[in-house]
């Protein structure tokens, strides 16, 4: 007989629990593998479509939630709280904070989310393989197109960043303003993990560059310094 915490299993209970995780292997086996058996046929049925994102930021105010550390600096979260739609990157580090603010709206991440309780997840990695089975059924799931992303690095010359296809994808909605906090290309490094801009994927000055040339072109989109708080930008 085993023991753990305030339950005992006899032999026919660990049987039984050994056949639920089965269950569920097969359950998130299905989940993952049904797109790459029937492509987008599966996303169109199972998954939130880009239009239907568009349909939900048609004529607001968003604001795009970075990882810079420098963010949490600033007392940036009451502008960045005041918007229609606040959507952060992967695991939203400095959520919670006067820094960084306190309300979460969409997730994009590429990365195994931890944060579930939010309107909406843009699934902005390469890797279906990751999304758990409960975000892949919830009718919250965006996936994004690998071909935007793929001509994004293309002209980048890299891997694009989540933030910056996030900000692509933005661009492209009917949004009435898209403002960018925690925006810094790596100058402070990133909330999210330990990495120098040396060993990352990413074209930083390239983004900087391509996000440079974007607000020159569609006044929508602002970038709020991490250095500057900001109290006007929505």
């Amino acid at each position: 007989m085993w023991a753990g915490g305030s339950s005992t299993f006899g032999p026919r209970t660990a049987r039984d629990f050994v056949k639920l995780q089965t269950f569920d292997r097969l359950r998130h086996f299905f989940a993952v593998r049904a797109p790459e058996t029937h492509g987008k046929d599966w996303f169109g049925r199972h998954c939130l479509t880009e239009a239907a994102n568009f349909d939900k930021l048609c004529g607001k105010t968003v604001a795009l939630v970075g990882n810079a550390r420098a963010l949490m600096q600033t007392s940036q979260g009451q502008s960045i709280d005041a918007h229609d739609i606040v959507i952060r990157i992967n695991n939203a580090p400095g959520l919670g904070t006067d820094a960084a603010g306190y309300k979460l709206d969409w997730l994009a991440t590429a990365v195994l989310p931890r944060r579930l309780a939010v309107d909406r997840v843009l699934w902005i990695g390469r890797k279906v393989r990751k999304i758990p089975f409960e975000l892949m059924t919830s009718g919250r799931l965006y996936v994004h197109e690998a071909a935007c992303r793929n001509d994004l690095s293309e002209g980048l010359g890299a891997r694009a960043s989540t933030g910056i296809m996030t900000a692509d994808l933005l661009l492209r909605s009917p949004a009435a303003t898209i403002t960018l906090y925690g925006f810094d290309f790596y100058t402070s490094r990133s909330l999210s993990g330990p990495h120098t801009i040396e060993n990352t994927p990413h074209n930083y000055q390239a983004e900087k560059d391509w996000i440079t040339a974007r607000t020159a072109q569609d006044s929508r989109l602002q970038i709020v310094p991490t250095g500057v708080d900001r109290t006007d930008a929505v």
